[in-house]
């Protein structure tokens, strides 16, 4: 999934499996410069730990990616 926050755009996604007990789902994110010369390559990245809930995996890297887009914003 996609947003942009400033002049970032971040992405989050969830990988992992569903088993019948529990599942395991990890969340990763990346946060890229809009306009940068090599706007493929994040300025931060980064992944959450594992979650039982796909959703709270979700939720999770999409708020750690918003929070570190709002940190550069800050940073300028």
């Amino acid at each position: 999934m996609y947003e942009v926050v400033g002049p970032y755009l971040i992405e989050w996604s969830v990988v992992g499996e569903q088993c019948a007990a529990a599942g395991h789902w990890k969340g990763s994110w990346r946060v890229h410069l809009i306009g940068s010369r090599d706007c493929t390559k994040p300025v931060a990245e980064g992944t959450t730990d594992a979650k039982h809930s796909f959703c709270e995996a979700l939720t999770l890297a999409k708020q750690q990616a918003q929070d570190a887009a709002a940190a550069l914003c800050a940073l300028e």
